[in-house]
């Protein structure tokens, strides 16, 4: 580090895009929260609907929520880290102790409601991408870079593993796969245990880089003023131009009926969500203040995510596994889309009454508290640092 640390102001349009990150998320895991380990799964016969529908989704949802929460998460830790430096405090372990605790959230959440989980996976992923938080911009984009790379590499080896069952609505997989998560809740435990054990086995081999990648592009990029003024002039158009033209090929690989096709259409799905997801976070710092009652309302959501997010899985889990399982047997693409619309309004609702009487989630409360105890740091924090 260079100079005196000073303490980072808040930033509404951080909490803005980590908004509209949150309510994107849902989009993408409504889907899964029925039968996790695969999804959703098309009908046996060509449906229009569903393919319009996946094809939207390849250029606008898939990933793009996700990484824009990775980047988020990243800097997260870079403000945090500036604002502890600037109170004179030694930001390492009141970091560590914050990413244990968001670990133990993690786990509890994969275990116990939902092993779609990305809580334990930031927190593992944090401790890594913290050692690069004070590269130098160029070298931190560089890193970054070499870390999503290594990723999308081991990913794309698990493409070589054997295993070519088709995953489609009504075959033996699915029905043995529908009973399985939709049985008693110790049963769904069972499941929840070995997707968590799962991903904790194979995160070294994939997430860990891609993940902690994006997060270090993250804050490189708002080091370079993204959350400020949005991107330089020239390089919108050509991230969007990447962006579809890497989900165009997403699109013409997910449709093709080989399973082994389909994975390596998830590859793409992981590249061109990165600067689908930059794109996302321009429009909304460039033009944010033109809509204004949208801004505040992203804003609100924005600053409960944790909250919101657990209460999401909740939400699904109650509906597909407990209240309403049949669903999972009728429900097409539109259908999951609808649902995940409507409860994205039900979550700007909440979070705006909530905050009119709180000042932040029970869950960044709770977070908090635990981190720090009753350390003066508590109560020193304002709401933006609480919440990244």
């Amino acid at each position: 580090m260079q100079g005196q640390p000073v303490k980072i102001s808040h930033n509404p349009n951080i909490d803005a895009v980590r908004g509209l990150a949150v309510l994107g998320i849902f989009f993408l895991n409504v889907s899964f929260m029925g039968v996790t380990l695969y999804g959703y799964a098309p009908f046996p016969e060509f449906h229009l609907t569903d393919a319009i529908t996946e094809t939207l989704s390849n250029f606008l949802l898939e990933g793009r929520f996700l990484s824009l929460f990775s980047m988020l998460f990243g800097v997260g830790l870079y403000i945090q880290q500036q604002n502890f430096l600037a109170r004179g405090l030694e930001p390492f372990p009141l970091i560590r102790s914050r990413l244990l605790w968001l670990m133990l959230f993690g786990a509890l959440h994969s275990l116990f409601i939902w092993p779609g989980d990305i809580l334990l996976t930031y927190s593992i992923c944090g401790l890594l991408a913290w050692h690069y938080r004070n590269l130098e911009i160029e070298a931190q984009q560089r890193r970054a870079l070499l870390f999503i790379a290594i990723g999308i590499l081991a990913y794309g080896l698990m493409i070589f593993l054997p295993g070519d069952e088709a995953w489609i609505r009504g075959n033996a997989l699915f029905n043995e796969q529908y009973s399985a998560w939709t049985g008693s809740y110790g049963e769904q435990l069972l499941m929840h245990l070995f997707m968590t054990l799962l991903m904790l086995i194979s995160l070294p081999f994939t997430l860990l880089w891609f993940v902690s990648g994006v997060m270090l592009l993250g804050i490189s990029l708002y080091r370079r003023g993204l959350f400020d003024q949005g991107l330089p002039q020239g390089k919108l158009g050509k991230l969007l131009a990447l962006s579809l033209l890497l989900s165009l090929a997403d699109t013409i690989l997910s449709l093709q009926s080989r399973p082994k096709l389909v994975m390596l259409s998830d590859i793409l799905v992981m590249l061109s969500a990165i600067p689908m997801a930059i794109v996302y976070a321009h429009l909304l710092v460039k033009f944010g203040r033109r809509l204004p009652w949208l801004q505040m309302r992203l804003q609100a959501v924005g600053r409960i995510p944790l909250s919101l997010y657990i209460l999401q899985s909740c939400f699904g889990i109650w509906l597909f596994r407990h209240q309403a399982p049949e669903l999972l047997l009728t429900l097409e693409r539109i259908d999951y889309l609808a649902i995940a619309l409507g409860y994205a309004l039900v979550q700007i609702i909440l979070a705006g009454c909530y905050l009119r009487f709180f000042n932040q989630g029970p869950l960044e409360w709770l977070w908090r508290r635990l981190a720090f105890g009753k350390k003066p740091i508590n109560n020193a924090m304002n709401t933006h640092e609480s919440n990244t």
